[in-house]
Parts: structure tokens; C-alpha cells; sequence
């Protein structure tokens, strides 16, 4: 019995140039932040590449003229004055603002700096060459990941993805606005601590705190530092240091074994972490 072969190439090549032409098509560009004129002649900016800067330079992706700025503004503006960066457009990645101006670029009155970054967050307000100069508010078009969260935290970090979640809470990577350094910020529930059972000094919300604390008062390579505690009502905030290489029992598991080599040093690190601890008082 003859196949219909022609029907079948027919359909075969009609299927071909519809993905050509999908292919052929450009990729429309994610926007993954705005930029709003405040006492500037720009009503706003999407913002959807890598890098966005701004000046009076001709290569500028925003060329600030006499049409958008008074001359005494402008005359204190640098060819290049900012840069605001999101690392492969990913919703993600932080966002971070550098000055490179001469007469400097303000966030929230704050000045950052010739050549410094600081992480850039939802309606934060970018003044140039004074802090009363306010030109732009920035939105990030990305989720929120820092509601309900206390205003200390979000004041201080910027509130980025899930690292992991236990028994009695979660932990998130957070950056400090103004550093940019990464740290990891656990959130511990106290009721969920207040309900454990059974009930262990480590469920103790006060025994946790404090806890907490004498951590904050440690220095040594081998034992993770606490940067910072926030008690609320409800919950414990601990922002500590953030370990990349993630937790032994992770590295055990994806390992499936560790060398002798690497498990001598991993036992020789904590025992100097145990004896720093007992040299300090530090035995329960």
C-alpha cells in the first residue's frame, strides 16, 4: 500500500517555517524596573537591559540635556554620572546603583560615593549632584519578598531568595543596603519554638535569644558569625553570616563521602571553634 509522502512533507514544511519565523522574531525584552521623573523633565524609564546609565555623555542610555535639567543642574552633572545594574535582567538579582559622578549621586539623601555601589530597593529616590535634587524614584517590578517583615530589617537589607526552611522557620539571603555584603537572615517562629515538643533548650524562645546573643559577641574563622538580631513578639531575626559552601550534613549527603584529607580538616576546624568556645566560658 503507497504512502501519501507528499501530504505528510507538506505538512512537515509548513511546520518548518512557522518556527523559522519564530525564531527569526526578536525576544522581547524583560522590564525589570522604572524609572519616574521627579524634578526632572521625564515622565519615566523601563528599564530592561543589563546596565543603565545615565549623564551627559552621547553614549548615555538617558543623555541629560537643558531639556530635562536647569544649567545649574546640569553643569554638575559628570558624562557619566550613574549606573544602575541588574545582572542578567533576572527578577532575582539585586538591583545596584553606582555613582560615578564628581559631585556625587544620592539615595534617600544618602550619598554613595565615587565608584561605590549600594543595593537599590522599591521607591527608593536618586538626587543628583545634591540630595535635594530629587530627579527619579525607582520601582522594582520584581515580587516583594520583605512583606511583613519589621521595619528594621527592611530599612538595613534588601530581602532576596529562600536558602532553606526547617522546624522552626525559614532562612532567606539578604544583602545590606549600603555594603552589599550577603548574609543569611533565619527567621525562627517563637510559637512554633513554644509548641516543640519534646520541649529541649534549643525550643526555649528566651534560651534561643540569648543564644543568640553570646553568638553576636564571637570572632573566629571557624564559628559563623552573628551580625545582627532583631527579637520581635512573634519572631527571632538573625542575620549571620552567609556560608556559600552550604552545611556539612549537604556537602556529606551530595559527596555521598568526604577523603580523609578533608575530613581531618573539617574535625581539626571544630575542634579550634569548641576550644575557642570553652576558653570563653561557652560549655552548654
Amino acid at each position: 500500500m503507497a504512502r501519501d509522502t507528499q501530504g505528510t512533507q507538506g505538512t512537515q514544511s509548513q511546520a518548518s517555517n512557522i518556527w523559522t519565523q519564530v525564531e527569526s522574531q526578536p525576544m522581547e525584552k524583560i522590564v525589570w524596573g522604572r524609572l519616574y521623573g521627579k524634578n526632572i523633565k521625564i515622565k519615566s524609564l523601563d528599564l530592561n537591559n543589563d546596565e543603565f546609565t545615565a549623564g551627559r555623555g552621547e553614549a548615555n542610555d538617558l543623555i541629560l540635556t537643558l531639556n530635562d535639567l536647569p544649567e545649574k543642574i546640569l553643569t554638575r552633572i559628570s558624562k557619566v554620572h550613574f549606573i544602575i545594574k541588574r545582572a542578567n535582567c533576572e527578577l532575582t538579582n539585586p538591583v545596584y546603583i553606582q555613582d560615578l559622578s564628581r559631585n556625587g549621586t544620592f539615595v534617600n539623601n544618602e550619598k554613595i560615593g565615587t565608584n561605590r555601589m549600594r543595593i537599590l530597593k522599591n521607591d527608593d529616590v536618586i538626587s543628583l549632584s545634591h540630595p535635594t535634587y530629587k530627579a527619579f524614584v525607582f520601582k522594582d517590578l520584581s515580587p516583594n519578598e520583605s512583606i511583613g517583615l519589621p521595619e528594621e530589617i527592611n530599612k538595613t537589607y534588601y530581602v532576596n531568595r529562600k536558602l532553606g526552611s526547617g522546624a522552626y522557620g525559614l532562612v532567606r539571603l539578604v544583602y545590606d543596603t549600603r555594603t552589599c555584603q550577603q548574609f543569611a537572615m533565619k527567621i525562627v517562629k517563637k510559637n512554633m519554638l513554644s509548641g516543640a515538643r519534646p520541649s529541649t533548650n534549643f525550643s526555649d524562645p528566651d534560651r534561643v535569644l540569648n543564644e543568640a546573643k553570646i553568638m553576636k559577641n564571637l570572632s573566629h574563622p571557624c564559628v559563623v558569625r552573628m551580625h545582627d538580631i532583631v527579637d520581635k513578639p512573634d519572631s527571632v531575626y538573625m542575620v549571620l553570616e552567609f556560608m556559600r559552601g552550604g552545611d556539612l550534613l549537604n556537602r556529606i549527603i551530595s559527596n555521598k563521602l568526604l577523603s580523609e584529607d578533608i575530613s581531618k580538616l573539617y574535625f581539626y576546624q571544630m575542634c579550634h571553634a569548641v576550644k575557642y568556645l570553652h576558653d570563653r566560658g561557652k560549655t552548654n
